[in-house]
């Protein structure tokens, strides 16, 4: 079927702490292939929804008098086709306050399932889904040293992490990298399988999987030819990777956790080291 040339996207925000922000922005990334109807900006301008607006190739960002903690702020208009674009990608809004930038969140949004921009990339394939979720937390291991002094405490508050929350951990070395579509890959060299996920154990031993998280995520700057322990949730998808087979969707997101097996900080490496050895024993990893 033939994609509509416009659509709408309404973005809504509100407060949950305190007082209201003050000044605010919220900064609304655009889909690839789609710019902004303009009078539909000028618009929010003049109705006093927002006080100024700044557009630039891949966003628009709305400055806002303050977001209240009693009701949403919301901003419609509409996004028209510029050019065709084979695969749709999520794309970002960020809202945070002017004052103070730290105070932010970031959402991604995508067409629904059943939009018929999805429907544009499924044409060829089987299974059409959208990676949203955020980057692996900067310091992954921060949270369990800052819970105890204790290095049992630490550790099996770590153990009961991995055991709970995530599916699949390995061992493993990156040999390659490379972009496509708006996320960085990681051709993974799996060394050892410390919990094995959808994937058995003995299919995943000495075999290359592509890991990718989205390429704005610092966190997911592996470095070549160095050990890295990595551990996400499954997915039910296949993808089409370069150099091979359709192999299971790994996304490196807010609920994975990339962790190099040798750091300057001896708490870090401390805590690294007995999670490998520990994992490497089938019979010590989780208890049931």
């Amino acid at each position: 079927s033939k994609l509509s040339s416009t659509y709408k996207i309404k973005v809504c925000a509100r407060y949950l702490e305190g007082n209201a922000t003050g000044m605010a922005i919220l900064d609304v990334g655009l889909l690839t292939g789609f710019k902004p109807i303009i009078e539909d900006l000028k618009k929010l301008v003049t109705d006093g929804t927002v006080q100024f607006y700044e557009l630039t190739r891949r966003s628009v960002a709305f400055y806002v008098e303050s977001i209240p903690t009693n009701a949403d702020v919301c901003l419609e208009f509409g996004l028209e086709k510029e050019f065709a674009i084979g695969q749709i990608q999520s794309s970002y809004v960020k809202v945070y306050s002017y004052y103070d930038p730290d105070t932010s969140c970031t959402e991604f949004y995508a067409p629904d399932n059943s939009s018929p921009l999805l429907k544009l990339h499924c044409d060829d394939t089987e299974v059409c889904a959208c990676a949203e979720g955020g980057c692996p937390p900067e310091k992954p291991l921060a949270r369990f040293l800052k819970e105890s002094e204790d290095d049992t405490e630490r550790r099996e508050s770590l153990r009961e992490f991995v055991c709970d929350k995530v599916d699949y951990v390995w061992l493993g070395t990156p040999q390659d990298k490379y972009t496509r579509d708006g996320f960085k890959y990681v051709v993974f060299k799996i060394k050892q399988v410390l919990k094995p996920g959808r994937e058995a154990e003995e299919d995943l031993h000495g075999k290359t999987r592509h890991i990718k998280a989205r390429e704005r995520c610092a966190s997911f700057d592996l470095e070549l030819k160095k050990d890295y322990v990595v551990m996400g949730l499954d997915s039910e998808y296949l993808e089409h990777v370069e150099y091979g087979p359709d192999q299971p969707l790994y996304i490196m997101d807010a609920a994975a956790m990339v962790l190099p097996k040798s750091t300057r900080s001896k708490p870090t490496r401390d805590l690294t080291t007995w999670f490998i050895k520990e994992f490497s024993n089938e019979e010590s990893r989780c208890f049931t």
